[in-house]
């Protein structure tokens, strides 16, 4: 899963790891691997409250393609 910045400052993510990610403006983050975001309440937050939006989900089982995006159509 990939993160992007939507607000107009620096955005530090905090992953289940204890790692920080940060993000400036408009960054997008490298991919983040499932146990560093899952039931991570201070991460699914700052997506709530539209600070940063989900920009990729990892592949469901039995998915074949590349890539998806999830967007607000």
């Amino acid at each position: 899963m990939r993160y992007v910045n939507r607000a107009k400052q620096l955005v530090f993510l905090p992953l289940n790891t204890g790692e920080t990610v940060h993000l400036a403006p408009g960054e997008v983050s490298r991919p983040l691997e499932p146990f560093e975001t899952d039931r991570n309440e201070k991460l699914d937050r700052l997506v709530d409250m539209g600070i940063v939006a989900v920009v990729g989900e990892p592949p469901k089982a039995g998915d074949t393609s590349s890539s998806k995006t999830r967007s607000k159509g």
